[in-house]
């Protein structure tokens, strides 16, 4: 089993070593559709988050 950072929750860690494989493949897989769409994904959720954290 793999260690976790001090100052990261597991599940924040496990998603984000998830998301970090997902792009990985797909960058070297040539599947660049795919991870420009992900990525505006996230980043739109990310630009939400931070809005709503703000009120």
């Amino acid at each position: 089993m793999g260690s976790v950072p001090k100052n990261a929750a597991i599940i924040d860690y496990r998603i984000a070593t998830g998301m970090e494989a997902l792009v990985g493949y797909l960058y070297l897989s040539g599947k660049d559709e795919r991870l420009s769409q992900l990525m505006r994904i996230a980043l739109h959720d990310t630009a939400e988050i931070a809005e709503q954290a703000e009120k």
